[in-house]
């Protein structure tokens, strides 16, 4: 329990949650944030250039053209910008999705008001999935036990929860392996309760050097898998793949939806990505 030591103020009991939420909801709806003596005994902030934020996403837009989906990245409090503050800038600069990595970030987006998807990238317990359900979040999916399992919930809501199907192409930390995405796709297909609407991968190393060979190979896996997916479907599926990096480097990797993360808050991904896009002649949004 923190307590005030304001000479012009009672012992006044509050917590370290509800400080944190005065402050929040006031920066969110644009109101003047008065800190008193003792929160600034309490406190250390960060302040946070929203202008600088839309500039790179809408640097984004114009180089990414019409026609993917632009994705903001907010994962681990927006890369420590704050997730809610951040979120409301992204979708208001024109992002059309919103990607977290854990339950808890999709949750806080959905009861702080945002209606736009929202993608769940990292794994969700399975006794946490029923507010996948609930909050219509969009998980990413790999294991058969979270479908069984989403397919339970969504059947006993009386609804339909859509997923993306995570395809190992080289990463070789979350995914179905090529030999096995088709099988696992129309299984998928197949389930009660659930709609597979996407398919997404993960590039191992495409921030880290000037080599791409492997990137390249990780592309070339992706567009095969996809292929092989696409036999027989009435409705494409919605692809992505491009991260930051990606987005610079290979307009190959803009697909559906592309995942803007890092770069979104003004920096390059790394920098051998900066060198490469210089060495091809690539044109890159100037970030602020």
């Amino acid at each position: 329990m923190l307590f005030s030591t304001d000479r012009d103020s009672d012992r006044f009991p509050i917590t370290g949650a509800q400080l944190s939420g005065h402050i929040q909801k006031n920066a969110v709806s644009g109101q003047k944030v008065t800190i008193s003596k003792w929160e600034r005994a309490l406190l250390n902030w960060v302040e946070v250039d929203a202008e600088a934020i839309r500039s790179n996403l809408t640097g984004f837009r114009s180089h990414l053209g019409g026609t993917p989906w632009l994705g903001a990245v907010v994962k681990a409090n927006a890369y420590g910008h704050g997730i809610l503050e951040v979120a409301v800038i992204a979708v208001g600069a024109g992002a059309d999705w919103l990607c977290v990595n854990s339950l808890d970030e999709g949750v806080a987006l959905r009861r702080a008001g945002h209606r736009v998807p929202v993608l769940v990238m990292g794994y969700v317990a399975l006794d946490a999935l029923g507010q996948v359900v609930e909050h219509q979040l969009t998980p990413v999916v790999y294991l058969q036990a979270s479908v069984e399992r989403l397919a339970a919930l969504a059947t006993e809501a009386g609804t339909e929860v859509h997923v993306h199907l995570k395809v190992e192409t080289g990463t070789h930390r979350q995914g179905v392996l090529e030999s096995e995405a088709a099988e696992r796709a129309a299984w998928i297909e197949r389930t009660p309760g659930i709609r597979l609407d996407g398919i997404c991968t993960h590039f191992a190393n495409i921030e880290d050097t000037t080599d791409h060979a492997f990137a390249e190979e990780q592309i070339a896996t992706f567009e095969r898998i996809y292929k092989a997916l696409s036999v027989d479907r009435n409705a494409p599926l919605l692809r992505h793949a491009g991260c930051s990096a990606a987005t610079l480097l290979f307009s190959r990797t803009h697909h559906d939806l592309v995942r803007i993360g890092i770069s979104m808050y003004g920096l390059w991904p790394s920098r051998e990505t900066r060198v490469s896009c210089r060495e091809r002649g690539k044109p890159a949004p100037e970030l602020r």
